[in-house]
């Protein structure tokens, strides 16, 4: 509980992390909240909007780096208010198993979620999210892969 900021955001680097954030955490940074570089990575909030992720200086809310699988984000809130901001969760690029479920993710400058790249595998899984004054709600580009959802 409480707000944290790190100078250029909170890097996983560590394969199979699961990061729980508490009811009325708040992570707030001059940069993206959390920048993800390793696989089956789990970014969740005990209950749905319990915790916030508030971009600023025009970062997205999430980076998530390219050829990753297995990344979920789940419960959180990503909140760009008075920010100026990019996406609320950006895939730099191809992700492989994903899942962005039960978010409020809103007041963004950029998109909701943006896939910069090929989508693929078994689990591709947005669903429950509420997505509100932002860009697209989810921008898949010209990436023919992705299946409706």
């Amino acid at each position: 509980e409480g707000t944290y900021n790190l100078a250029g955001g909170f890097v996983v680097n560590e394969p199979g992390l699961t990061i729980i954030l508490e009811d009325g955490a708040v992570i707030q940074n001059d940069s993206p909240c959390f920048i993800v570089h390793a696989s089956n990575t789990t970014i969740k909030a005990e209950t749905p909007g319990g915790a916030k992720c508030v971009p600023t200086k025009g970062s997205n809310g999430i980076d998530v780096a390219a050829d990753l699988s297995g990344i979920r984000i789940i419960n959180l809130e990503i909140d760009g208010t008075g920010q100026t901001t990019g996406d609320g969760i950006h895939f730099a690029g191809a992700v492989t198993d994903f899942q962005i479920v039960d978010n409020y993710i809103h007041d963004l400058g950029g998109d909701g979620v943006e896939f910069a790249g090929v989508v693929a595998g078994d689990t591709q899984e947005i669903q429950g999210n509420l997505f509100r004054n932002t860009g697209l709600a989810i921008n898949a580009g010209s990436n023919r892969n992705t299946r409706r959802m």
